[in-house]
């Protein structure tokens, strides 16, 4: 064959179908939100799912400080035994303490932790009323509602969630104590994952890693304390011994209200999603005054300064700590402030007494001055990997040139799918193999998936020196495009704004490197966890299956030992495999650096991965997955497939295909797909150029081309 399918996207279409039907159709929707400014993100969430055609219920306490009733969707009012007085007093004993300096940073986190326990306390309160409502929860247990949106931040909907045995969906800033990473086994070092009230940086002194370290300690012991009501309820309620960090374990997706743009980049696992833009709306037209006041703050800009929703007033003495430190920049100032102020306001200062997200500014403004450049256009240097790998980055590559930005693509003189388009640029760099010495490398690679291995140990052996031999063909077309001074020095002489190449060669990561540019990876992943290593990844070994190794992400002990194993032996034997790239990096930056150092310089990681298909695993703030990538619109198939498509039934059929490089295989293997694809009712299209046997079953369809994306 020499077209070529992914079968990957056809599950993920299929896998679209079956879990969005539901949705399509509009689900059932209960949510219990948290009072006061978690509310009001919440709230954009709620009205859009019901613009999308879903029945959303909201539990509304009959007390509270900003959840109101709405045409929007249907509220169901329980009482609560505290009063509005009770609530603002609460409040206000919160706010208080936002501008009382402590003596200590011990003393700020126990303050901190008591009147958050003051505060859970008391609404707590009111989760007791909703619980022990039966007739309330009778009535939305036979709802028989689809999931339960809500605020972990208080515990009544993971327990509601747990008792009517429906999945939840968390919706959250983030919680205290790092409770949400512990539940879900997210990584949080301490190293570079600065503890609330520290003061820290994500790069910290060891010092301030230490200060961040004995936080964390304080924090594990202190908020037992704080979280003690959820415990002792939770496990009340649904009448087992539970913690409130076990039950929230449970959580299916984590919607969070955080940007990296703005705060400080964290490890995630896969069910977490960043959510930090949803309070951006479109603009209304500003007051005439307002606007005038804008307009006139010139090149330099205007600062938007407020502390959220709730906090709108601080006492005197640090209002003027303020106004004197506005004085003294350029930037006209705009402030949410109700309190008194000094008669001696600076100019550039205006006070609001209305409200003003300050995120949906900052949002705003970063995506102005940050994408600006892009609107423009940028230059764009392209260093691809050949084969299957450039097949989607030149579905990446066209897409940037047709959102106007300049692409120039660097092209060996000898390649197998690398071709000049009209689309972009290419510069053609000679290379030191021929065609024959790459088809030879490839058929070698190829071969070796045939062959069955006496051990594991021999498979991943193999497989490494085979690797080595591919790498090394390669990274001879490295060496003459490096060494190519009169190419490189028009190249470096073009001004590139970046570098978007395949990791899997090093090519465009000493270009990066010497022309000082940011670099994006675009990848499927590299040998040996090398990606994870130099980012600093987490990869278990107890969860994360190495490559070979056969298991799945949940193993036994015996598979975690030999998870173990393969992950220290590919630790040794990959030092073989990127010698070559650790002595060509040195050698022309002309500094000692390793391969993985250089990559560790990595902007952005595009990865060709989904969690749809492939294990979950954790993952770091710039690695992006985008492994829908190659899904395009279809066109009409061929009569003769179409017929064979159509004639499957209910039972469907199955899309067989080993990537683009593999076509065929040994006759003996061949017979044993054929036998296995007889057995099932799906119809089988598969892409096959070998020799066949003469009883190819009817229900299999073989085909030297097939068009991949058509079809799914």
């Amino acid at each position: 064959m020499t077209g070529w399918v992914k079968s990957a996207r056809l599950g993920f279409v299929l896998w679209l179908y079956f879990s969005t039907l539901r949705a399509v159709l509009g689900g059932k929707v209960l949510v219990m939100p948290a009072d006061g400014s978690h509310w009001l993100s919440m709230k954009l969430l709620v009205q859009e799912l019901v613009v999308r055609g879903h029945e959303v219920v909201v539990l509304v306490p009959a007390t509270s400080l900003l959840i109101k009733g709405s045409v929007d969707y249907r509220a169901h009012i329980y009482p609560v035994n505290y009063t509005k007085e009770d609530l603002d007093n609460t409040f206000k004993n919160l706010k208080d303490t936002i501008f009382i300096k402590q003596p200590s940073i011990t003393d700020k986190v126990f303050v901190n932790i008591r009147l958050l326990t003051e505060l859970i306390s008391f609404q707590v309160n009111g989760c007791e009323s909703l619980l022990y409502n039966p007739e309330l929860i009778g009535h939305l247990q036979g709802e028989r509602f689809d999931v339960v949106l809500t605020d972990p931040f208080l515990p009544c909907g993971s327990i509601l969630a747990e008792s009517f045995s429906i999945p939840v969906v968390y919706f959250l800033r983030g919680l205290p104590c790092g409770l949400a990473e512990a539940a879900t086994q997210c990584p949080s070092p301490p190293s570079y994952v600065p503890r609330s009230v520290s003061g820290n940086l994500d790069t910290m002194t060891f010092p301030q890693r230490v200060k961040n370290m004995l936080l964390y300690m304080m924090e594990s012991v202190s908020c037992r304390i704080m979280y003690a009501r959820f415990d002792e309820m939770a496990s009340r309620y649904l009448e087992k011994d539970i913690t409130y960090k076990d039950l929230i374990s449970h959580g299916a997706i984590w919607l969070y209200r955080y940007d990296f743009t703005f705060l400080f980049p964290k490890p995630l696992m896969p069910n977490m999603v960043l959510i930090g833009g949803i309070n951006c709306v479109e603009p209304a037209p500003l007051p005439a005054d307002l606007q005038e006041f804008v307009d006139s703050s010139g090149d330099d800009g205007f600062i938007v300064f407020t502390l959220g929703s709730m906090v709108d007033t601080m006492p005197a003495d640090l209002t003027k700590v303020f106004l004197d430190a506005f004085s003294k920049i350029y930037q006209r100032v705009v402030w949410r402030h109700t309190g008194v102020l000094p008669d001696n306001v600076p100019k550039k200062r205006r006070g609001m007494t209305g409200w003003v997200k300050s995120a949906r500014l900052g949002f705003v403004l970063w995506l102005y001055f940050s994408t600006l450049r892009a609107v423009l256009g940028g230059k764009v240097l392209v260093m691809p990997m050949d084969g299957s790998h450039w097949l989607s980055m030149k579905l990446l590559v066209q897409e940037l040139v047709v959102r106007g930005h300049e692409v120039v693509v660097l092209v060996p003189a000898t390649s197998l799918l690398i071709k000049s388009l009209v689309d972009y640029r290419v510069d053609i760099y000679p290379a030191s193999y021929t065609k024959e010495d790459l088809d030879n490398t490839f058929n070698n690679l190829k071969d070796t998936i045939f062959i069955k291995q006496p051990s594991i140990t021999d498979k991943v052996f193999v497989n490494i020196q085979i690797m080595t031999d591919l790498i090394s063909v390669q990274a001879k077309g490295c060496e003459s495009l490096l060494n190519n001074p009169e190419l490189v020095g028009h190249l470096r002489g073009e001004r590139f704004d970046v570098v978007l190449t395949d990791p899997y060669l090093p090519c465009g990561s000493i270009l990066a490197e010497s022309f000082s540019v940011p670099v994006v990876y675009f990848q499927r992943g590299l040998p040996c966890g090398l990606g994870e290593a130099a980012t600093q990844c987490p990869s278990p070994p107890s969860y994360v299956p190495r490559s070979y190794s056969g298991n799945l992400d949940t193993m036994t002990f015996p598979q975690r030992v030999k998870n173990m194993v393969l992950y220290m032996m590919e630790s040794v034997s990959c030092h073989i495999m990127y010698a070559r790239f650790d002595e060509m990096a040195s050698r022309y930056l002309e500094k000692d650096i390793t391969y993985k150092d250089l990559i560790s310089h990595g902007a952005i990681w595009l990865l060709r991965y989904d969690f749809t298909f492939l294990f979950p695993k954790p993952l770091m703030p710039n690695m992006v997955l985008i492994g829908g990538i190659n899904c395009v619109e279809p066109a009409p198939l061929p009569a003769d497939l179409q017929e064979f498509v159509d004639s499957s039934g209910d039972d469907g059929f199955i899309v067989f295909t080993l990537g683009s490089m593999v076509d065929t295989m040994p006759a003996d293997l061949t017979k044993v797909f054929l036998d296995a694809f007889s057995k099932i009712s799906q119809r089988v299209v598969w892409r096959h150029t070998g020799v066949l046997p003469d009883n190819v079953p009817k229900k299999v369809k073989i085909m030297k081309w097939l068009p991949q994306n058509d079809l799914l």
